[in-house]
């Protein structure tokens, strides 16, 4: 890899070896590159995939932004890292190899974590039909409540475009949108010339310094993120014109939901945002059953939609693109060589915990520490992990990967759904291969069947 200086910008081209003495000193360029002229990327590492991040390229990319998650993602270290079998150095073929052999061997392999780009799910997603393999993301219990509710019932969802142009009050339930979506109020600032949006925030963090500035009228109550569905219930009562059962409903008091119901019923486009992460997992379901039997009712004489934010770690992508393929989103097993979903039995934590998994393949492109927590008596681990720290004792066979709009271009889904985005990437050589292609590197090494 040939390093040279432009006008632009940093430039790499391949050549065949670099003398030992040249090495450190392109090192010490990407390293100091602060003089090098800023890029403008797409950000991969929350939901949101702020299109608009000036990154400065250098072995350890610079951006500009304030995000602390955009900060954290772009500035971890790519360690010169090499693949390892049973904790030894050994050369990708070597790998990759041994890895192909596992899984030829393997009657029950799990296919989890899913933290990459829509090329790495595709390779991924081919490889388990090949395997009979079992696909779960690491966020798949969050993942189910909203799957759930699509498949059960339906939901009137919005857009952050929509959003942003059209709304005039959101209201946030149990989260503060900016914890994990530092960016979020920024992203959907509209126009001058648009109506104020007023948001109110039921439940959740207090406000932080991250939504000032917004320019928007603020209203919080505080209200036990397990009582939101009490509470959600309590303001479809009131809009179909019932009087309030008790005084205080979900420890608020019902002057106050009485006021929150008038903003709902005069509001023109009301829209209604919640976090499954921050909800109690067990009551997450009829909770979020009850945000749409509220947004349902508020369409009966204004309009009123939902928005759920989360995402994080590709899920969004994988959850997509596992669609795309199967017909079913994840949590699907193709142990009969045909797609089959079964949110329950096809929980990665389940079948570790249960013995229902001979070999574990965890990926995880973004954050080389989103490991999964091993039971004692744990299968074989194949670990395709970033380059940000080594693996962890016991990994069977490691092999480092690329992270995708650093090292290389990838398509991610934002958290909404609707646009899939172009990460260019190219911030610095890359070390290491993406997911997509270790993985169809792998698939080729597996034995021919009929």
């Amino acid at each position: 890899m040939l390093a040279m200086i432009t006008p632009s910008g940093i430039t790499y081209s391949s050549c065949q070896q670099l003398p030992g003495v040249v090495r450190p000193v392109l090192s010490e360029i990407q390293e100091y590159a602060p003089l090098m002229p800023e890029q403008t990327q797409t950000c991969p590492f929350c939901a949101l995939h702020c299109d608009d991040v000036r990154v400065r390229a250098a072995a350890r990319p610079r951006p500009t932004t304030r995000c602390p998650i955009a900060v954290d993602g772009y500035h971890r270290a790519n360690l010169q890292l090499k693949p390892q079998v049973d904790g030894q150095p050994v050369s990708m073929a070597t790998a990759c190899r041994q890895a192909a052999r596992l899984l030829a061997r393997a009657r029950h392999p799990l296919y989890a974590g899913l933290a990459t780009d829509a090329a790495g799910m595709r390779a991924v997603v081919r490889l388990a039909e090949r395997t009979g393999g079992v696909l779960d993301h690491a966020n798949g219990d969050i993942m189910q409540v909203q799957s759930r509710l699509l498949k059960e019932r339906g939901w009137i969802s919005t857009t952050l475009g929509e959003l942003r142009r059209r709304a005039d009050l959101l209201v946030l339930l149990g989260t503060d949108a900016v914890s994990a979506h530092p960016r979020f109020f920024e992203r959907i600032r509209a126009p001058q010339q648009h109506p104020q949006l007023e948001w109110v925030q039921l439940g959740g963090k207090p406000p932080g310094r991250t939504r000032q500035g917004t320019g928007r009228r603020a209203w919080r109550l505080d209200c036990p993120n397990d009582a939101l569905g009490e509470v959600a219930r309590a303001l479809t009562l009131r809009l179909r014109g019932h009087p309030l059962p008790a005084r205080r409903i979900g420890g608020l008091p019902a002057s106050s939901i009485e006021r929150l119901a008038r903003k709902l019923s005069r509001a023109h486009y009301a829209v209604l945002a919640w976090e499954v992460a921050r909800l109690p997992i067990t009551q997450a379901a009829l909770q979020v059953h009850a945000f749409c039997d509220l947004i349902q009712e508020l369409n009966q004489t204004t309009r009123g939609a939902g928005l759920a934010l989360g995402g994080g770690q590709g899920a969004g992508t994988a959850q997509t693109v596992c669609t795309w393929l199967s017909g079913h989103p994840l949590r699907v097993g193709y142990t009969r060589r045909q797609p089959q979903s079964d949110p329950v039995r096809h929980d990665w934590r389940r079948m570790l915990a249960g013995g229902d998994t001979d070999l574990l393949v965890w990926i995880t492109a973004f954050d080389g520490g989103l490991l999964p927590e091993l039971p004692r008596q744990a299968p074989p681990l194949i670990l395709l992990a970033r380059a940000d720290r080594p693996p962890p004792p016991g990994t069977h066979i490691y092999i480092p990967i690329a992270t995708p709009g650093i090292e290389h271009p990838g398509h991610l889904f934002r958290l909404d759904g609707v646009v899939v985005v172009h990460t260019r990437g190219g911030l610095r050589p890359a070390r290491h291969p993406a997911a997509a292609g270790v993985l169809s590197r792998i698939e080729a090494q597996l034995p021919q069947t009929d």
